[in-house]
């Protein structure tokens, strides 16, 4: 019994990895939660006991069947072109839906979070939103100025959602990225950040990733840049980086970078 044991997330973990290997799946190297068997043409991902299986319908069953020998597993049903299938699924309160017509999946981040910040910070359907997650914020005696403590526990606790959600929100990256520089000691500067973060959730409080089917991809596309230096204060660079493969998006983020590693930051790799 895994219940109550200091260790159970480990040992849990350590049974998915045995289930994997009986099952002959490879483990992935970026995502230790990401298995695949290439003689299925099958990937199953998990997070904690939550499941997701991709492939060939009887290869899924098959891989049900094996985690049903040693879990009590619950089927929350099946996304797929048949008519007795799903159109529409959450995992991890994500919404993935997928349209017959267009032979297209989506996914999107649960909505409930953009609502949240969007109520948290004060704001409205009536209030006039941005255009844009984030703008240049001077760094000034006036922004440099610390947040009372009440104020600086209302921050953190939405910067800590923004910072969830933009997982899912590829443009709200680089400004949830800001905001988290400002989690041990928030200032005013940093609440501005987030605000202006906020009202373009306001405008754009969805977000939806289209899966078109595609010919097998040769090659991986990747797109890089570096915004030189941009922190005011700490003069650190960030380099954004989007990994496609083909038409789908695959990976996203924002690293910070010391300026004194020119040549890395200069070519934002």
């Amino acid at each position: 019994n895994l219940y109550g044991a200091k260790d159970a997330g480990k040992n849990f973990e350590d049974l998915i990895a045995d289930i994997a290997a009986k099952a002959k799946a490879r483990r992935g190297i970026m995502n230790s939660c990401l298995y695949t068997i290439p003689e299925r043409n099958l990937r199953f991902f998990h997070y904690g006991d939550d499941f997701i299986l991709g492939g060939p319908r009887k290869h899924c069953i098959w891989m049900k069947q094996q985690l049903e020998k040693i879990l009590i597993v619950k089927d929350r049903g099946s996304i797929g072109p048949r008519t007795s299938d799903l159109s529409r699924i959450t995992f991890l309160h994500r919404i993935i839906h997928y349209d017959r017509a267009k032979d297209e999946l989506t996914f999107q981040a649960d909505p409930k979070h953009a609502k949240l910040l969007i109520e948290a910070m004060g704001f409205n359907g009536r209030s006039k939103g941005g255009a844009t997650p984030g703008v240049k914020v001077a760094d000034t005696e006036e922004t440099r100025e610390p947040l009372g403590a009440d104020a600086a526990a209302h921050y953190r606790s939405n910067c800590m959602r923004l910072g969830y959600l933009a997982l899912d929100r590829v443009g709200i990256q680089f400004s949830a990225k800001e905001c988290a520089r400002g989690m041990s000691t928030p200032t005013a500067r940093h609440l501005e950040i987030l605000k202006r973060c906020v009202l373009y959730l306001i405008t754009r409080p969805n977000l939806k990733y289209v899966y078109n089917r595609q010919s097998m991809p040769k090659l991986f596309t990747i797109f890089s840049d570096t915004d030189w230096a941009g922190c005011p204060i700490t003069r650190k660079s960030t380099s954004g980086t989007i990994v496609m493969f083909g038409s789908c998006l695959l990976y996203t983020s924002p690293s910070p970078r010391d300026q004194r590693e020119s040549g890395v930051a200069a070519w934002g790799l």
